[in-house]
């Protein structure tokens, strides 16, 4: 028994390390050719005469061949042949596709789904998607429909923000403020909110008499509503004003950085240290700038890497771009450099990967220690997503 859990759990770990992340590119040779490249740097299918390819979602990429629309893996397999007028990518295991000017969606095994009647092929996002007929558009109406194709409640709505964290926004034809929806289209808090944001694990930021709180999805408060306005929630923490002064919040609506900061500027707050940039903490860091020279502070603000740089970027996965004399680099927590200061630009890629446009059209790809995956360049990409 104890053989057979470890041979399982030996599976389930080579399963997860063995999974690739794929960019969508465009190859700088001349062609102008779509591919798609794996994290590796192996150009795993490069579109050929009379196709076009799009980028991969949910493993699948839709390719348009011979004027119709299919889906094909990551190395060029079809899976789903070009058969369609119009292909959506996938989201939430569905696709759009149009048959004879109408819209349906199928599953990855080219099931319909749910028959193409419809003029709105809007992607599912937590099981649900937006839903718009001829009538409904004309008036400026959206219902939500699961993936049976069945309406998930009998209202209409004004307006309707797109599902998040399992539940949406709405405004009804009956209320003027917001309320929140489930998936089954049931309030989970009673329209009463002249503006709201997304809601992220859980929590979100709403304004009530022009005053912003924050929120659970029982609407219970975390921060009573005493803000004037928030600035840049992400990862739990927000930035928040109260009569001029500016401060930080944690997810909890703890006050991190006491809200007493008075000057703030279009990217930050001003105090002793210098300045703070309105952005998330990572690793509880925090970029700032002491004169014109930038470097990062605790959440105490206090120095942890002296500011030395000319410009200073958020941490991403242990690592963060710094700029000195025009030229990009990366350094770790402790502010030694992993890649050294030589690229002329510094842009996130996903999975530890990096790029930077060299020249003109020509795109580098590389790791957190600046070597290249390739040595192949491009003149587009796009982040890398895990297949």
């Amino acid at each position: 028994m104890k053989n057979t859990f470890i041979f399982i759990l030996f599976l389930a770990i080579g399963k997860l390390y063995s999974q690739d992340y794929y960019a969508f590119v465009t190859l700088a040779d001349g062609s102008e050719s779509n591919a798609y490249l794996n994290h590796k740097g192996k150009i795993t299918y490069r579109e050929q005469k009379g196709e076009k390819i799009q980028a991969l979602s949910e493993g699948l990429g839709v390719i348009k061949k011979d004027g119709n629309y299919g889906f094909i893996d990551p190395f060029g397999k079809v899976v789903i042949p070009a058969q369609y007028d119009d292909a959506e990518s996938f989201s939430d295991g569905l696709a759009a596709v149009k048959v004879k000017g109408k819209w349906g969606y199928i599953n990855k095994k080219n099931e319909m789904v749910i028959q193409p009647t419809l003029i709105s092929n809007k992607p599912f996002i937590n099981k649900v998607a937006y839903y718009i007929d001829e009538s409904m558009m004309k008036n400026n109406l959206y219902k939500f429909i699961d993936t049976t194709g069945h309406f998930i409640n009998d209202e209409y709505y004004l307006f309707a923000n797109k599902f998040s964290d399992n539940c949406a926004w709405v405004k009804s034809k009956k209320a003027k403020e917001w309320g929140c929806i489930n998936t089954k289209g049931e309030y989970i808090i009673t329209p009463k909110y002249d503006r709201v944001t997304y809601f992220r694990n859980g929590r979100c930021w709403v304004e009530i008499n022009k005053k912003w709180g924050y929120i659970n999805k029982k609407g219970e408060y975390l921060a009573e509503p005493v803000y004037d306005d928030t600035n840049n929630e992400l990862d739990g923490y927000t930035w928040v004003q109260k009569n001029g002064s500016w401060g930080l919040l944690d997810s909890t609506g703890k006050i991190v950085i006491p809200v007493n900061y008075k000057n703030a500027i279009a990217y930050g707050l001003k105090g002793s240290f210098g300045y703070v940039k309105f952005a998330t903490p990572s690793n509880g860091l925090l970029a700032f700038y002491s004169g014109t020279k930038g470097g990062y502070c605790d959440l105490k603000l206090n120095t942890v890497i002296a500011p030395v740089y000319d410009e200073v970027t958020n941490f991403t996965e242990g690592v963060a771009a710094v700029k000195q004399k025009d030229k990009w680099g990366l350094i770790d927590l402790r502010g030694k450099l992993t890649c050294d200061i030589k690229y002329k630009e510094m842009k996130y890629l996903g999975n530890g990967l990096f790029y930077s446009e060299e020249t003109n059209n020509n795109i580098t790809v590389f790791d957190r220690t600046g070597k290249p995956i390739t040595e192949q360049t491009f003149f587009k990409i796009k982040k890398f997503e895990k297949n």
